[in-house]
């Protein structure tokens, strides 16, 4: 609801700031709130796309991002697959 209210605001100052709360304050660990978090950046850049994109790059390069490096390195490639005597190429298909 919240990334639909944002696409819909004209003031994009305060669509920069409540972008800046909700991803200051999201908790990754939880599933539902990442996934959360990303439907409502996506209904926002819509219709406010530059203002996403420098929130996302202000993020990234903020302390809290850094601080939770370790849960944002499971999306790095290779991250997720399974540990131990190689497999099969078909297999990690």
């Amino acid at each position: 609801a919240i990334g639909v209210s944002l696409a819909a605001c004209a003031n994009k100052d305060l669509v920069r700031k409540q972008l800046q709360e909700l991803l200051e304050t999201a908790r990754y660990q939880e599933e539902a709130e990442r996934e959360g978090l990303a439907a409502c950046l996506g209904f926002c850049a819509v219709t406010h796309l530059d203002e996403v994109l420098a929130q996302l790059e202000d993020f990234v390069k903020s302390d809290v991002f850094k601080k939770s490096a370790g849960l944002f390195s499971l999306f790095k490639v290779g991250a997720l697959l399974p540990r131990g005597p190689p497999l099969g190429g078909g297999l990690c298909l």
